[in-house]
């Protein structure tokens, strides 16, 4: 029998970050508070009472901050089951034959979500990074896709442990579109890439082929009437539209005005950038939207 393995993130609450701070400044008070009233001649026996009283007040803060639970995220395998959710809210057990693919490197997430109503499915937390994992939403023969994207702590064994299954289990996606169906030429990398002049080329590539994307899509944010007539461009309900919000998300976050200097970081753009361009080619169902063919080659 295989046993599970499960992989915890745990997080803190507002009220973790609001005990926190104010125990931090509670003890800075304390400590300027005893410069300042010895500066002015102020009885000892006042000093060391204002003093304590702050210093008191902040390790009782941070004391109820470690008291207060840490919900956590949590992602689990096993032979026949993947296990995904919020501990405090709900842990979803779906299926493996239902698993389409696991994706990693994604983050580090800049926000935490609220993992609740349209976010129910996002559990990202500030600082880490996620797997994104997509399943079938039912049956095998479905089209209808959910993506979850999950928070892992890095370098953590149990996350490799997790990913590995996740990743021998996945099956192909049951339907492909037109973009899809269509050959994508591989594109070298800013991380290979033979100098730094030629990175720089590759990235600056990315950010044209971004600029692209975006002001293919800048009208249907602009006009009404025509993000009424395009539902397969703005239709969220849509999984094509779903990965292309996500896409757009991620590349605009890794994006700089200028190169980053950081070969490992523009890589990262720059497949970010690639991704957000074929997200855009599903959901047109067009063969290469932008017209400017593949960044680099």
């Amino acid at each position: 029998m295989t046993p599970t393995v499960t992989c915890r993130t745990e997080y803190r609450l507002r009220a973790h970050e609001v005990l926190a701070r104010t125990a931090w400044v509670l003890v800075t008070v304390g400590a300027v508070a005893l410069v300042v009233l010895r500066a002015v001649d102020v009885g000892s026996g006042t000093t060391i009472a204002v003093v304590l009283v702050c210093v008191a007040g902040g390790l009782g803060c941070a004391g109820v901050g470690r008291g207060i639970p840490r919900p956590a995220v949590t992602v689990a395998a096993d032979a026949e089951s993947l296990y995904i959710g919020n501990e405090d809210v709900a842990l979803h057990e779906i299926p493996l034959d239902r698993l389409l693919s696991v994706e990693t490197d994604r983050g580090p997430a800049t926000a935490t979500s609220s993992m609740a109503g349209d976010d129910a499915r996002r559990l990202t937390i500030a600082g880490h990074p996620y797997l994104q994992i997509e399943v079938a939403r039912s049956g095998p023969d479905t089209d209808a896709v959910d993506r979850w994207q999950v928070a892992v702590v890095e370098g953590d064994p149990a996350a490799r442990e997790v990913t590995e299954r996740l990743r021998s289990a996945a099956r192909p996606r049951p339907s492909r579109t037109v973009a899809d169906a269509e050959p994508r030429r591989r594109v070298a990398r800013v991380a290979d890439a033979g100098t730094d002049e030629a990175a720089m080329r590759l990235w600056e590539a990315a950010t044209r082929v971004h600029d692209e994307v975006m002001a293919q899509y800048a009208p249907y944010e602009l006009d009404t009437t025509l993000a009424q007539s395009a539902p397969e461009v703005t239709d969220v309900r849509r999984p094509q539209v779903q990965r292309f919000q996500e896409a757009m998300d991620a590349a605009e976050a890794l994006r700089t005005d200028a190169w980053p200097g950081d070969r490992a970081y523009a890589d990262r753009y720059q497949q970010a950038a690639l991704a957000l361009r074929d997200a855009w080619r599903d959901c047109v169902g067009a063969p290469d939207p932008t017209g400017s063919g593949d960044p680099g080659a």
